[in-house]
């Protein structure tokens, strides 16, 4: 029921604030954070795998789910909720919580990106989620206590790398042009 309870108010922030603009953009980001911060704790403290499955990535798929267009809101919500996800899977290990969450978002913020955002906006959304996906990955490695790589986090720090890397090199070239794009595939 927690679980199903914070996606729904992820999805009510997301449709209040988006689709029907009831809620101010200043209000909708503390509150989702506020919401993400509490889904993270329970998720967290209760070892609850249904309260971040379901809470988190029900945050997570809340802005398609609820028909909202993809907006700098809509991709500022999923940062943060993909933030708290993340945060989830370095203090448990979930693996499947970490790739679940990269699934879940990179579409749609390539879409976001891959519609003809600014290169510094393209550039801050690419590193933000490659962050995240990096972390992710550290964290289940580091919380397996293995020394050997474990499979989610290879398969998540290589999500994390292919989906930035290529949704970048599109987004900037044609943004940019050839050299931006060449150099943030290099990089």
């Amino acid at each position: 029921m927690v679980g199903a309870a914070s996606a729904a108010m992820f999805a009510t922030l997301v449709v209040a604030t988006q689709v029907y603009g009831l809620l101010p953009v200043a209000l909708a980001l503390p509150a989702t954070l506020a919401v993400g911060a509490l889904t993270t704790a329970l998720a967290v403290r209760w070892a609850g795998r249904a309260v971040g499955g379901i809470g988190l990535l029900g945050g997570l798929l809340s802005p398609v789910l609820v028909g909202a267009s993809p907006s700098s809101l809509t991709i500022a919500v999923l940062g943060l909720t993909a933030a708290c996800a993340t945060w989830v899977v370095v203090r448990t290990g979930w693996g499947w919580l970490g790739l679940a969450s990269g699934v879940a978002c990179m579409p749609q913020w390539g879409a976001w990106l891959l519609s003809g955002q600014s290169v510094a906006g393209d550039l801050a959304v690419l590193a933000f989620f490659a962050v995240l996906g990096l972390a992710g990955a550290i964290g289940v490695q580091v919380r397996s206590k293995e020394e050997r790589l474990r499979a989610p986090a290879a398969a998540l720090a290589t999500l994390s790398a292919l989906s930035a890397a290529l949704i970048g090199w599109v987004g900037l070239d044609e943004v940019s042009g050839a050299p931006m794009a060449d150099t943030w595939l290099a990089v």
